[in-house]
């Protein structure tokens, strides 16, 4: 019987190691198909994944944690993003059409006309001239050619290593997590959660900027809906980096809590020396606590101060769409208060507009306006964003010997890496720019399409950082210093220690949040 026993065991077994491949083979095949309808239905991507985002800090607010089922779900829909933009690059679809305009004469003059020989009289006209033309609007285009090229081939593939290396560390994360799940304490499941959070950073970084790319290459002139796609990008790399913060003081309360713990409960826990320091390793945690409340306080307003910048602006391009001819009597108002001394006459540059081939004229305006807003917004976000940056870095600095285990150096750049990456390479292309004034090669469109090329390749290093730097397997030692969800080993199980739970909850005093 035992032999019996055995086999029907080690059959399910093997049943259900062929069944979760083929499940998620299905899955793939499914979201991938459902991906290539969306590329028939025009929809904004950009509103799509700020719906994700905001769906996720909802959630993450009402369960005071970051739910790894929401930020699989968040996954699922750029892998559904990813799918479609493949799609519209292949087949060369602009679901949503592309207005093109072009000049249309409305008044005609004679530029030549027939006479009589000898007489020199004029009969007739022999060839007229536009005198006057206007810019029409001519047909929407629903096709380009020009969505497929070495740049856009290049930076797909990219894209697609990192998606792959983001949900591969994902699976692995999640199968560990869920081999000992019941044994997991609370402390590290929201640690695991915050690892989910900061694993998606380089899918969604490559999403925006091949999106941002595929843009462009159809319509070289659309730099505000390519720009608004990155500014997505950077309110989920805020929301990361309030989860890395998390996952700093998870790790650094499980490590201070077990240290207290073994101080405490030696076999001379009665002597006077213990007793001093548990006293005092209770009052570090009450210091750190505060500690790290006024840090949590300077990434939440960087990640309200995002989400509200990519709010507005998706305001205005609803503006823009609804009602575009109200933009320039708003925008007129904006100057006028901006300088209040002058008369000032705003009118669209008429050689800009005549060369443009695929923007309204109202639209510029429109834009203009938002412009005028974010370079505002760019100050107040430089520096929420630096101060944020700051207290994450006195924080590892000021636990810098308690997480040296855990090596949060090169986890922190693969949270914040490309934000920083970005901000860096966009001033280098600026200077470049401005010193090459004189070169065509180097104009303002060409920069931007560079930079966002660059990201979709920073994002394919970035998942490859994320496989060494969050690590899933980890040795007994390392699982037993630093609770880290490591693998099935089983010398690494064992029993939780009842003396050590009760001294981290007196120590500490409140959950981790």
């Amino acid at each position: 019987s035992e032999p019996s026993n055995s086999m029907v065991v080690c059959r399910q077994r093997w049943l259900n190691g062929l069944v979760r491949p083929i499940a998620a083979i299905c899955l793939i095949l499914t979201v991938a198909a459902i991906g290539w309808l969306l590329s028939r239905v025009c929809l904004s991507e950009v509103a799509v994944l700020l719906s994700a985002q905001s769906a996720l800090i909802l959630l993450w607010c009402c369960s005071q944690r970051p739910l790894a089922v929401v930020t699989h779900s968040y996954l699922l829909v750029c892998f559904l993003l990813l799918a479609r933009e493949s799609a519209l690059t292949f087949n060369h679809r602009v679901p949503c059409g592309l207005a093109t305009f072009g000049e249309s004469c409305v008044e005609t003059r004679c530029a030549e006309y027939h006479h009589i020989p000898i007489l020199g009289i004029r009969t007739g006209c022999a060839r007229y001239e536009c005198a006057r033309s206007e810019r029409k609007e001519v047909s929407p285009v629903y096709t380009s050619t020009e969505s497929f090229n070495v740049w856009t081939g290049i930076a797909l593939v990219a894209v697609w290593v990192a998606f792959i290396a983001a949900a591969r560390q994902l699976r692995q994360w999640r199968l560990a997590y869920r081999e000992e799940s019941r044994r997991r304490s609370d402390t590290e499941t929201r640690l695991f959660q915050c690892v989910t959070v900061i694993l998606v950073v380089p899918a969604t970084y490559g999403l925006c900027a091949f999106h941002a790319l595929r843009t462009l290459s159809v319509n070289h002139e659309d730099t505000w809906q390519a720009e608004g796609m990155m500014s997505a990008a950077e309110l989920y790399s805020a929301i990361a980096l309030l989860a890395f913060q998390r996952l700093l003081e998870g790790h650094v309360r499980n490590l201070e809590a077990g240290s207290a713990a073994a101080a405490a409960f030696e076999e001379d826990s009665l002597s006077l020396k213990a007793e001093q320091q548990y006293i005092n390793a209770c009052q570090h945690s009450k210091v750190r606590g505060s500690f790290q409340r006024l840090i949590g306080a300077g990434l939440k307003q960087y990640v309200v101060l995002v989400f509200g910048c990519n709010a507005l602006e998706m305001l205005a391009k609803t503006w823009n769409r609804a009602d575009p001819d109200s933009c320039r009597f708003a925008l007129a108002r904006v100057a006028s208060q901006w300088f209040p001394h002058h008369e000032i006459s705003i009118s669209p540059n008429e050689s800009f507009v005549h060369s443009s081939k695929h923007i309204r004229e109202s639209s510029i305006a429109c834009e203009d306006l938002w412009n005028t807003f974010a370079l505002l917004m760019l100050v107040a976000n430089f520096f929420t964003c630096s101060i944020a940056l700051y207290a994450v870095l006195q924080y590892e600095r000021a636990f810098a010997d308690l997480l040296k285990p855990v090596r949060p150096f090169w986890k922190f750049w693969g949270v914040k890496g490309l934000l920083s990456v970005n901000f860096l390479q966009r001033v280098v292309l600026m200077l470049l720019g401005s010193l090459a004034s004189g070169s065509t090669d180097l104009g303002a469109n060409f920069r931007t399409f560079l930079n966002f090329f660059l990201v979709c390749l920073e994002a394919a290093g970035l998942a490859c950082l994320n496989v060494c730097a969050y690590q899933c397997m980890a040795s007994c030692e390392d699982k037993t210093e630093n609770y880290d969800l490591a693998g099935d080993s089983e010398n690494c199980k064992a029993a939780p220690d009842p003396r050590k739970d009760a001294a981290l909850a007196v120590c500490v005093g409140r959950p981790f949040d």
